[in-house]
């Protein structure tokens, strides 16, 4: 039987690709854009950072079993289980985030328009040529496999590929790109060396959990670099963050996404919608716990 929304939707993002995104998008996601805002003046955020209250709180440590208790709180989070939305664990040397915030931790002095070699390394090494690849899925898959790797598309949460696209945290990518991003981790490193991390609603850390019987991973949607750079302090200096919690994003909870269990996948849209096979599904959930 012919499915007329799958065919509606792969022609409809064929022409949004080619109306809305320009090649500049995908090599350096417009950060021209940032480069002279905020990020790139720390000045000002150190005085925004300096003016915040730092107090300590007891925040309770999360509990697979007592999962819904967590929606509206802030809580605790294994450090091994937090994950980047391309299912690449945070605290790894597979994170190029993590790595670039460890090389920028043990310089002496970090030069202005610095760009991570770790980062940089990474980005000219690490170019998929489809979504499968992009998320490093090591079987065969007809459908993420045929799927651009600047596509955005998780069987939990969409019935097909969004129209949207990302630029990706791949290459290629030209030195716009990799000097933003060092320039957010380089600012990260000196508000964090100087007062801690002091989160507020802005830059706090958010995500969804994946859970997989008595097991989780809590996939950071907000704050991925923050993540990656507290974790480089605690990898070379032991630093304690009392203040390193996490959140469920709001988007996630309007939606009730925030906890997508593995046993309840016959509920996902992308099943329903028989857009995608359940083993295709699993298998894409499961790189999440494989892919140490």
């Amino acid at each position: 039987m012919i499915n007329f929304k799958f065919i509606y939707n792969y022609f409809l993002r064929i022409i949004y690709k080619n109306l809305k995104y320009d090649n500049n998008f995908f090599q350096n996601a417009n950060a021209a854009n940032f480069i002279n805002n905020k990020i790139n003046k720390y000045k000002e955020i150190k005085k925004e950072i300096s003016y915040r209250n730092n107090k300590k709180i007891e925040y309770k440590k999360f509990d697979i079993k007592k999962s819904h208790n967590y929606i509206n709180n802030k809580f605790l989070v294994d450090y091994h289980k937090l994950y980047l939305d391309s299912a690449i664990k945070i605290y790894s040397n597979k994170n190029p985030l993590f790595l670039a915030a460890k090389e920028i931790l043990e310089l002496d002095n970090v030069y202005k328009g610095y760009i991570s070699h770790n980062l940089d390394r990474f980005l000219e090494n690490f170019k998929p040529k489809n979504y499968a690849q992009s998320f490093g899925l090591k079987i065969n898959s007809k459908t993420f496999c045929k799927l651009s790797q600047h596509s955005i598309f998780y069987p939990w949460f969409h019935k097909y590929p969004l129209r949207f696209l990302r630029s990706g945290l791949f290459g290629p990518k030209d030195k716009l790109f990799k000097k933003w991003i060092s320039i957010k981790i380089i600012n990260l490193v000196k508000s964090i060396k100087e007062f801690g991390f002091v989160p507020n609603d802005q830059d706090k850390i958010t995500g969804y959990i994946l859970k997989k019987n008595d097991d989780y991973r809590f996939v950071v949607t907000g704050g991925s670099h923050r993540c990656s750079v507290i974790l480089a302090f605690v990898e070379l200096y032991s630093t304690r963050f009392d203040n390193f919690f996490v959140e469920f994003d709001n988007l996630r909870v309007k939606k009730g996404f925030e906890i997508i269990d593995i046993n309840e996948i016959d509920s996902w849209p992308a099943i329903n919608s028989k857009y995608i096979e359940k083993k295709e599904a699993t298998d894409f959930f499961n790189n999440f716990f494989i892919n140490d």
